[in-house]
This record gives structure tokens, sequence and C-alpha cells, in this order.
């Protein structure tokens, strides 16, 4: 799971996505933060973290912002690529991926690619890519 999540401002910036109560909001927010690359997320488990109740992830499937999955509320966010573009070397299949295609057949996922460096398809760069050439603006002297 990535540590860095973006959300969309013509999603959350809509009446539709406004007109809904705060909590409802707070756990789109939280649901978003906790998914995997695909978009999927353990949603009873940000629920019970967040002190949500199921009432805001019924608002969140009535207004069609996410979908949920089976009965253990593992969750699909229907904006998903509009909120978050990952790069096709560094994506990380979801561990719900066939439940996914199954429940969504139609549903877009991006297919992980072997990276460049290393040919392997890991989802994790072997490095920090940073440069060792180049100038270096710590030092004792100028």
């Amino acid at each position: 799971m990535a540590q860095r999540r973006m959300f969309s401002n013509r999603i959350t910036d809509s009446a539709k996505f406004l007109k809904m109560p705060l909590s409802s909001q707070a756990l789109y927010f939280h649901l978003g933060l906790h998914a995997d690359d695909d978009g999927v997320v353990e949603a009873f488990s940000v629920m019970r973290q967040t002190g949500a109740v199921e009432d805001d992830l019924r608002i969140l499937v009535a207004k069609n912002f996410v979908n949920v999955l089976n009965d253990d509320l593992v969750a699909y966010i229907t904006d998903w690529n509009e909120n978050n573009r990952i790069r096709a070397d560094r994506k990380v299949d979801s561990i719900y991926k066939d439940l996914l295609l199954e429940i969504m057949p139609n549903i877009e996922l991006t297919e992980p690619k072997p990276r460049a460096d290393t040919g392997k398809v890991t989802g994790r760069p072997m490095d920090n890519q940073w440069t060792d050439n180049g100038p270096h603006r710590l030092g004792k002297v100028r």
C-alpha cells in the first residue's frame, strides 16, 4: 500500500459530496487513505479505527462513492482512477483483485509492468532515486 494518496477536487467539491454529513465525508477520506493500489479497502477496520458507523458507509454507497464487495465490508472506491494515478511499474495488485473482478467485471485496472531498472514486477523501487552527481547544497564551506 502506498504512503501517499490524493483526492480530486472535482469529487470533493461536488454538491453530491458536500451535501453528505461530515462523518460520511471523513469516512470517504479515511477509506481513500487506507485503500490499496486498485482502490480496494477493508472498510470495517477503517470504520472501527475512526469510530464511523455503518450509516456513514450506507450513505457513501447510496451516493455511489463506494461499492461494498462482500459481507466483510471490503469496498471499492468508485472514483479511484480520478483520485489516484499510479505508475504501472510501481503498482502492486490488490489481494482482493479476483473478488473485485468477479463483482465488477467491467472495471479498468492498471496492470503492473516490469520496472525498467530491475526487470522485476515488484512495485517497490530498489533505491531512493537520488543522484550522486550534481550540486550539493550542504557543506562546510561554500
